[in-house]
């Protein structure tokens, strides 16, 4: 060999190996940065420091593939901090930019095969943009709480334009997933029935199809009161029906909240019904099928002048989605790829990246999160386990997942695969969702003094984004799949040039480490959404009062957050009262 050529090499390998180590100094564990910047927001939220919160997300999201998911964080801080307008003016750029990124994102895709999907542009998901207009509204309402006459007017009507744009948005998602009743009728059918029982025998216990996120009753609900107070009583009625019928159809159920919630949904179709007038015989049909004792008692207490107080408490933090790190390995006896979550199975680079830190909870997550997801449980891969590798091979399917390539074996040595995952393999990440139980009670509502009883959860943020995640999963690990073992070929062929032997196993071998600090999964979402979202309605009698929110902590006996705001009421007049609950401390209820 030429002495000429093998300067090349060396000049080759020494490129390949400063470079990729170059670049994972640049992206060293990116989804773990992602997690402790929402921490730190979550806390300088906690304390009213709304400047540091602004600093924290500059900080955690200045790169231009982040620029909407900036924009809805930076957007609702604005909000909390009562710089409406500016939060308004953000909002709007996150609706254009989300739209634009529909198309655009597709672009990326090369890109983020080597980078990593943080290297795509976030343009969140359905429920995150619905959020984006609902922010936009909620923003015009309390503006116009604060103007009166034309500018009123304006800022109503600012409010309405977003109830129409959210219609817009929810009716496309609802023709693209299908409604409750095509499930419905979907889950009546022979081939549903089966696929059912398929899904039995290979262990997996999650319906597909209810995970799906094709609606939103609440979205639909809070159009109804956008138009009662632009007073568009007919439009009124057709949200508030639409979002009774959602939530009794499956959404209620679907994301845990309750049966009150559709009643109270009901109460208010029937209320605007006889507000509007002309709908005497729905109205008697509905309340008789619809309403309690209690509720009918209450509807009579709204009459066509009675002044309104809509109370809608926002409460606690959406959870932050993490990353579970695993070990992608080649079996040669079996032909199949490995795939353990690195907990069971660390190894120095793993380490290295400190993404095996993790405490017990964590832990536990990521094993039951793996397990259900991804593990090979079930009948089927049970026997299948059983049949290739005895009884140790059956257990051991449990916490690990295999695939076969056997009918791609050649394949695989051909572009590299073989090669490249011998001597340990490679590191995959994906995203997943730990516990996301609420760590706060119920609400309470108290006016002038008196308690006016609970209020109704009607939405969860947090259990729609964990279905979404539990939805995604499968999807997740392909395109994790796809991006590592596309570095694992290109690792494995570029470290030809270097020559053959030692040196080329060795370049091959810091390519793939580098590239696997490198690689991540993508965490990002909006995470200072909140929780959960509680609504009640109360008839007022015109003139001041006092309001006291009251939000219990888990266990009932501590004192989660609580609020006082002072209010005046015009006859007929219809107030929305948004409030944020997070919580400072566990006082005990006594204190109230």
């Amino acid at each position: 060999m030429s002495i000429t050529k093998k300067k090349n090499r060396r000049r080759v390998g020494g490129l390949l190996l400063v470079s990729t180590l170059f670049v994972s100094g640049c992206a060293l564990n990116a989804a773990k940065n992602d997690y402790d910047a929402s921490a730190s927001l979550g806390q300088a939220l906690r304390a009213g420091n709304y400047p540091a919160a602004q600093t924290i997300i500059d900080d955690a999201h200045d790169s231009d593939s982040n620029r909407a998911l900036f924009l809805m964080e930076s957007a609702h801080v604005d909000y909390l901090s009562k710089n409406y307008e500016q939060s308004i003016q953000k909002l709007n750029e996150a609706e254009e930019l989300t739209e634009e990124l529909e198309t655009a994102r597709v672009s990326e895709q090369l890109q983020a095969i080597m980078t990593g999907p943080t290297g795509l542009s976030y343009s969140g998901v359905p429920f995150e943009r619905a959020f984006i207009h609902y922010y936009k509204a909620m923003n015009f309402i309390v503006q116009a709480d604060t103007v009166t006459g034309f500018a009123r007017e304006d800022a109503l009507q600012g409010a309405r334009i977003e109830a129409r744009k959210v219609d817009r948005l929810l009716n496309s998602v609802q023709d693209e997933k299908g409604t409750y009743d095509d499930v419905k009728e979907g889950k009546e059918s022979t081939f549903n029935s089966l696929m059912t029982l398929l899904r039995g025998l290979q262990g997996r216990t999650h319906d597909p199809d209810a995970l799906v996120y094709r609606e939103d009753a609440y979205m639909r609900y809070m159009e109804g009161v956008i138009y009662e107070l632009n007073e568009e009583f007919d439009s009124a009625r057709i949200a508030y029906q639409a979002a009774a019928s959602l939530y009794e159809k499956g959404y209620a159920k679907q994301y845990g909240l309750g049966p009150n919630v559709t009643e109270m949904a009901w109460f208010d179709v029937i209320r605007i019904m006889r507000k509007a007038g002309g709908y005497e015989a729905e109205v008697e049909t509905l309340t008789k099928s619809k309403l309690t004792e209690k509720m009918k008692a209450k509807l009579n207490q709204f009459g066509p002048d009675t002044a309104q107080l809509i109370v809608v408490n926002h409460i606690g933090f959406a959870p932050k989605r993490k990353e579970m790190d695993m070990r992608l390995q080649l079996d040669a006896s079996t032909k199949e790829l490995v795939l353990t979550p690195s907990i069971l199975q660390p190894n120095l680079l793993s380490v290295a990246a400190g993404k095996n830190d993790i405490d017990p909870k964590a832990r536990q997550e990521q094993l039951v999160w793996f397990n259900e997801m991804y593990s090979d449980r079930g009948l089927l891969n049970v026997i299948s386990n059983f049949q290739n590798r005895g009884l140790y091979g059956a257990i051991q399917g449990l916490t690990e997942k295999r695939t076969s390539i056997s009918s791609l074996w050649g394949l695989a040595e051909d572009i590299g695969l073989v090669s490249g995952l011998d001597m340990g393999g490679t590191n995959v990440q994906v995203p997943y969702y730990g516990l996301v139980a609420a760590d706060f009670g119920g609400s309470q509502v108290w006016l002038d003094g008196k308690d006016a009883g609970s209020m109704v959860s009607a939405e969860s943020v947090a259990n729609i984004a964990l279905q979404g995640q539990l939805l995604s999963a499968s999807s997740d690990l392909q395109a994790a799949l796809a991006r590592e073992l596309t570095k694992v070929a290109f690792c494995a062929n570029t470290a030809k040039l270097v020559g053959e032997g030692w040196q080329a196993k060795l370049a091959e071998k810091l390519c793939i480490a580098g590239f696997s600090l490198v690689s991540g999964a993508d965490t990002r979402n909006w995470s200072t959404l909140p929780h959960t979202i509680m609504v009640q309605r109360y008839p007022l009698e015109p003139g001041q009062h006092v309001i006291k929110i009251v939000t219990k902590t888990e266990n009932g006996v501590g004192l989660y957050h609580q609020k006082e705001y002072q209010i005046e009421l015009t006859k007929g007049q219809i107030k929305m009262l948004n409030n944020r609950a997070i919580t400072t401390s566990g006082v005990p209820l006594t204190s109230i």
